[in-house]
């Protein structure tokens, strides 16, 4: 049995400074790499 095909390889949670960085960084290997970020725009 082969394993199934993932959508995501890696999942960075928060978006900020870091969290782009390491997204830039592991996305030029070609992992599929998603970021979750929330954010609360109250203004």
């Amino acid at each position: 049995m082969s394993p199934a095909e993932t959508l995501i390889d890696t999942l960075i949670i928060g978006g900020g400074p870091a969290g782009s960085c390491a997204s830039a960084a592991l996305a030029q290997t070609e992992l599929k790499v998603r970021i979750i970020e929330t954010s609360d725009f109250t203004k």
